[in-house]
């Protein structure tokens, strides 16, 4: 496994680095991937008033996560089964990424704070 400071000299970005979220994830699992999906569903239901803001924490992939998921699955005409595979990966990544180039003035001073850095 390569370190960060590795990475950096190769002329690799954090984002180039990031996991690769392909695993499909369901009603029980936990772990990392379960981590990242709670964090991306967090941001993105925090700035769009048409998914209910859940709070989600945790690696464990429970009954609040499942509700966000088929929200989020509704919203954007995904198959809305609450199970998160490739293609629901992909818009999750691509509207987070929208969500924070798009974040008013006010919170960019918090823009370190979001992960991956995608500004």
């Amino acid at each position: 496994m390569k370190k960060i400071s590795d990475i950096y000299s190769e002329g690799i970005s954090l984002d180039e680095a990031s996991l690769v979220y392909n695993r499909k994830l369901v009603l029980g699992d936990e772990g990392v991937y379960v981590r990242a999906l709670n964090y991306y569903l967090n941001v993105i239901s925090y700035f769009d008033d048409d998914l209910p803001f859940l709070d989600l924490k945790g690696e464990a992939f429970n009954e609040d996560t499942k509700e966000l998921v088929i929200a989020f699955q509704d919203k954007y005409k995904l198959n809305s089964n609450g199970e998160v595979g490739a293609v629901t990966w992909r818009f999750l990544r691509d509207v987070y990424r929208q969500t924070i180039r798009n974040l008013d003035d006010e919170y960019l001073i918090y823009l370190d704070e979001f992960f991956p850095h995608v500004y």
